[in-house]
């Protein structure tokens, strides 16, 4: 799958109004990060000992509440690009009325509508579509299987369960143990499920425009 919100090539392609529009909520969430990434700040410094106003350079565990809010930084940050797409394709789903097929091939595998191209850029998107035909040609010789365990379980859910289940119950003073039991089954199931989907949605793109 090569989903359009890492997909920097069709970005050049698409004319400016839906480059923008579909830019508001990815880039707008974000930002609004910052907030939650705030909240971890106070945290870790309460879990190490920061004292306000001392200069993290001279503080026991300085460098590593630093590494750690970097890395939380940019891992929210990334949540927040994702989640603002996840957005962009539900209200085409609820607003717009595009069914899954479409809200899959347009998020997920970038086959845009031809009205969203920039003049001239049709034939540049037929290209790239080839080149994304001749990948997923190479990726199904590896199986249903390992794709949904790959893409689906290791991949889709193991990063969920990792942002639900285990960075809150790091912050949590109850037992966690059965409760990370059963949402590790929960995501395991989730990510068969969206790998099964990215399978069967990819085979039917794959056999609709092979030819």
């Amino acid at each position: 799958m090569n989903n359009i919100a890492f997909n920097v090539q069709i970005n050049t392609l698409l004319k400016a109004k839906y480059s923008i529009f579909l830019a508001i909520f990815p880039i707008g969430f974000m930002f609004l990060s910052f907030f939650p990434t705030w909240l971890v700040a106070e945290y870790l410094g309460e879990s190490f000992g920061i004292q306000e106003g001392v200069p993290v350079k001279d503080a026991e565990h300085g460098w590593l509440w630093l590494s750690l809010l970097l890395s939380a930084m940019v891992v929210l940050m990334l949540l927040g690009y994702v989640f603002g797409w996840l957005l962009n394709a539900l209200l085409a789903l609820i607003i717009f009325g595009w069914s899954f097929e479409k809200v899959f091939a347009v998020f997920l595998s970038s086959d845009v509508p031809s009205h969203w191209l920039k003049d001239g850029a049709a034939e540049n998107h037929r290209e790239a579509k080839q080149d994304k035909l001749k990948q997923w040609s190479k990726v199904r010789e590896q199986g249903k299987f390992k794709y949904i365990l790959k893409i689906g379980v290791m991949g889709w859910g193991s990063t969920m369960f990792i942002v639900m289940a285990i960075l809150p119950a790091l912050r949590s003073s109850e037992p966690i143990g059965f409760s990370l039991l059963w949402q590790a089954v929960l995501w395991v199931a989730a990510g068969g499920v969206f790998g099964a989907l990215g399978w069967y949605f990819s085979e039917k793109q794959y056999f609709k425009h092979r030819d």
